[in-house]
């Protein structure tokens, strides 16, 4: 059968047949606009001229490729301008015994702030912290200036301010502040030059608003109350005063007294009996002293009874935990001195470490574990146990329940959880706090002391465990202020 070949149907063999180009459109004699702008070029003479001057044309070219492409260049690497608000965070950083410091060497008191600092500025800003800011904070003239670098984002910051509430108005806005109200003047600088200084908030601001508020209520404090009078008399089975203290405003701001503060612990103990204090309407403060150290009895009481109180109609209104300080009159320290000698005794409990064994090293969250073998020597006392105790300088505590005195002489294993090196430094050696008990007629007294340790043997066990520069630091600033009188 003969089939039609253009019934529809593909013929494999017909892939391989070569195409016939000439028959492509053979109908449209009409020139490309390529081939009439080429015809016009030639008629002018232009492309003549091109391929006589050729050389001079391509060195042209290659110099405007190379003028672009340096342009495009310089333009992506353009200084950014600075953006209006900073792209940064500011974080308080450290626990509350190391992130807020106080200096008071200089008259005026300066703080410090730990921080750390977030930053999503464009690459090469520069940034630099020049102080604290809030109500009742100043710029300090000796402070600190950080320069901070991008590349550490985790490294400690410091910035400092002094501290100035003297007149009524800042008072009422240190008072009135919360956390939000603080933060940080930082200088950012661009790699062009544009330069801007701006307040940057902080966060985790509670501990700075706390302590400049307790720092600008007890400057009050000081100018307006005064301790007048304090009566005494000795506690029954213990050691320790019963006081009557009188406390009379100077000016005409009346303050609401709370309490004297009786934290759980604390040497003094007071019911809650709210008052107030006025000029011609003394408030009286009755209060227990418990000293915690019967080698210096003034100790718990050296820089003042505490109280917690405020100024009638501040926002404060003594209740909410500010804690001031009321200087005790001379006489009355002398008065408290003479009648704690006379149930504290004359011969007190003193120490010396033997020996220290250091069983571990430092790390980041511990500076180690030092076993101390303390001489303890109790003229008279039947027992000295010692207490388990932590503060910032560490957790001391007693390895055996019971000491056993022979001569009044006994040898106790202490262990000492140091802190950190670097924080160390500033908390400084711990105390023993050593209770002597002791037969006084019908009664069993426990006399309290509290014991620093210190000596060559600490200084050893130190240097192997933060070195010879914070062990030398530490024992240097490890003495006791004078407390008797």
């Amino acid at each position: 059968m003969l089939g039609d070949p253009l019934d529809g149907r593909l013929n494999l063999d017909d892939l391989d047949a070569p195409i016939d180009l000439e028959s492509i459109a053979d109908d449209n004699d009409d020139p490309y606009l390529s081939e009439r702008l080429r015809a016009w070029l030639e008629e002018h003479g232009v492309l003549a001229w091109v391929r006589r001057h050729r050389v001079i044309l391509a060195s042209a070219s290659a110099v405007a490729v190379l003028a672009a492409t340096a342009g495009g260049i310089a333009y992506a690497r353009r200084p950014v301008p600075l953006p209006a608000q900073p792209r940064l965070v500011l974080t308080s950083s450290g626990a509350d015994t190391d992130q807020v410091q106080i200096d008071t060497t200089r008259g005026t008191p300066t703080v410090t702030l730990s921080l750390v600092l977030t930053s999503a500025e464009a690459r090469g800003v520069t940034m630099r912290l020049l102080g604290l800011t809030g109500p009742g904070l100043v710029e300090n003239p000796d402070g600190i200036e950080e320069d901070v670098d991008p590349a550490l984002p985790d490294r400690a910051l410091r910035s400092t301010a002094r501290i100035s509430c003297t007149d009524a108005a800042t008072f009422d806005a240190v008072v009135s502040a919360t956390p939000a109200d603080y933060g940080v003047l930082v200088r950012r600088t661009s790699p062009g030059g544009d330069s801007r200084v701006d307040t940057v908030p902080l966060r985790g601001g509670i501990r700075l608003s706390t302590v400049v508020k307790q720092r600008c209520v007890q400057a009050s404090a000081d100018r307006q109350l005064v301790v007048r009078s304090v009566q005494l008399a000795p506690l029954a089975y213990s050691v320790g005063l019963s006081l009557l203290i009188t406390v009379d405003a100077s000016s005409d701001t009346a303050w609401n007294i709370e309490r004297v503060v009786a934290s759980p612990g604390s040497a003094i103990t007071s019911g809650d009996l709210p008052t107030f204090a006025s000029r011609g309407r003394p408030a009286v403060l009755e209060a227990d002293l418990h000293p915690s150290d019967c080698a210096h009895p003034l100790r718990d009481i050296a820089d003042g009874i505490p109280i917690q109180a405020a100024p009638a109609g501040s926002t404060l209104d003594g209740g909410a935990g500010t804690q001031v300080l009321l200087p005790l009159p001379g006489s009355a320290r002398t008065q408290i001195v003479e009648a704690l000698a006379l149930q504290c005794g004359t011969r007190p409990v003193t120490s010396q470490i033997d020996q220290v064994i250091v069983h571990a090293g430092a790390s980041a969250d511990s500076g180690g574990t030092l076993e101390l073998r303390v001489r303890l020597t109790a003229p008279g006392a039947l027992t000295s146990p010692i207490d388990d105790v932590t503060s910032t300088a560490g957790r001391v505590h007693q390895e055996e329940s019971t000491v056993n005195l022979v001569d009044g002489i006994t040898t106790a294993v202490i262990t000492w959880d140091v802190p950190p090196c670097a924080r160390l430094t500033r908390t400084g050696t711990p105390d023993l706090t050593v209770r002597a008990v002791v037969s006084d007629g019908d009664l069993v007294i426990e006399r309290p002391y509290r014991l620093p340790l210190g000596g060559e043997e600490l200084r050893l066990g130190i240097t192997r465990l933060c070195g010879d520069s914070v062990a030398a630091q530490v024992l240097a600033s490890a003495s006791d202020p004078v407390l008797n009188h």
